[in-house]
């Protein structure tokens, strides 16, 4: 942001940017309240999943027209692309995304008599390995994310999609998450933690870090947004590659590869008096130019064509990039529509109520998917 600012600055000399950093719930909180009030941002960060929301409710104006006039809208892939719109017409411009990846400490593995440069391909190969790897309460075997918030379904969405389920049905009228690919999904989550014993609890907790605790190698195996690269363990890419290994999430049997992906965009608010330059600071906060040192530090999926493409210079940067770059091929994003953040505790408790044996996966899903149709309908 602020090499972009620089540049505006010099380009315009008359010109301010003001920036201003917030915790994730707050940014969602004060865009709404200060546009609501008629004083937001010129320029907002959104969430992936907040776009619909915002884009209905007047919140981001259209960028179509600047879209159609910008020639580096083909060096976007038509992933992002597609992600950048609602009902047609974009709201968004992408800055950074990510993708899910399986995150595993090699000696463990190696101890327990597995190669540990080859990952597991299907379910239950994992469970299996991670289980005889595993030294709890020390070493744990295998973490993923149960919270109350939408961390939790953000993990168990490509557990879903490997089986070929959906989040909804394509006019998203009707929760799908129920079928037999979410049944299968959700049992899987529930076996790792009760038939297999190698997820404990306290992955629901709002007190731990889950993901922490993956990155101090307290996990054989876990799932993991990007790579959760702990400098502190290993301070040089070197150290980590020779200590840690990754992959892409294992399949049921018959099931495809699948990934998710999470992000943000930038968009421009209805209360900017001067959109040409907001859109002119956007396009020179998200070029590969001004992104790149980003991306490559922060591990993130390059939402351009022409990065994405230079696997060998990210590489030396942040291991296993080619993995970021390969996933883009069949990653999946959550539902971008209004109603999304409204339906989206019905399913995380849905799954937290499995994990606790309150109920069956089926029974917990089926609960959530009439909670969510009656949401989708517009009754609640």
């Amino acid at each position: 942001y602020y090499s972009a600012a620089r540049e505006l600055k010099k380009r315009h000399p008359n010109v301010e940017v003001v920036l201003e950093g917030l915790p994730y719930d707050e940014q969602r909180t004060k865009v709404l309240m200060t546009v609501a009030a008629g004083k937001g941002p010129c320029v907002a960060q959104v969430d992936c999943i907040w776009l619909g929301e915002f884009a209905e409710g007047g919140i981001l104006i259209d960028l179509t027209p600047y879209y159609e006039k910008w020639e580096d809208k083909n060096d976007i892939p038509e992933v992002f692309l597609e992600s950048s719109k609602y009902n047609g017409k974009y709201y968004g411009v992408w800055l950074n995304s990510d993708v899910r990846l399986l995150q595993w400490e090699k000696e463990p593995l190696r101890k327990a008599g597995f190669d540990p440069e080859v990952p597991p391909k299907y379910w239950e190969e994992m469970a299996q390995m991670v289980q005889k790897a595993q030294n709890p309460p020390e070493l744990w075997g295998f973490l993923y994310i149960a919270q109350a918030n939408d961390d939790t379904n953000d993990y168990w969405y490509p557990w879903l999609w490997q089986g070929g389920g959906r989040i909804l049905s394509e006019d998203y009228t009707k929760a799908m998450f129920n079928s037999e690919a979410g049944v299968q999904a959700l049992q899987f989550w529930v076996d790792l933690m009760h038939k297999y014993k190698v997820t404990p609890q306290d992955v629901m907790s709002e007190a731990e870090d889950p993901s922490a605790a993956l990155a101090q190698g307290l996990f054989v195996m876990g799932e993991t947004v990007g790579l959760n690269w702990s400098r502190e363990r290993f301070p040089t890419a070197e150290d980590f590659k020779k200590a840690v290994g990754a992959g892409h999430l294992p399949i049921p049997p018959g099931g495809r590869q699948a990934t998710g992906s999470g992000g943000w965009l930038l968009g421009i608010t209805r209360d900017c008096k001067y959109p040409d330059l907001a859109w002119e600071f956007i396009t020179l906060v998200t070029s590969p130019e001004n992104a790149k040192d980003f991306w490559k530090r922060e591990g993130m999926v390059p939402v351009r064509k022409s990065a994405i493409k230079d696997v060998a210079e990210y590489e030396e940067a942040f291991p296993y990039y080619h993995l970021v770059e390969e996933a883009v091929a069949f990653t999946h994003f959550r539902p971008y529509i209004p109603e999304y953040p409204k339906f989206a505790p019905a399913l995380w408790t849905a799954i937290q109520k499995a994990l606790l044996l309150e109920a069956t996966p089926k029974e917990a899903l089926d609960e959530a998917a009439e909670e969510t149709n009656k949401i989708l309908a517009g009754e609640k």
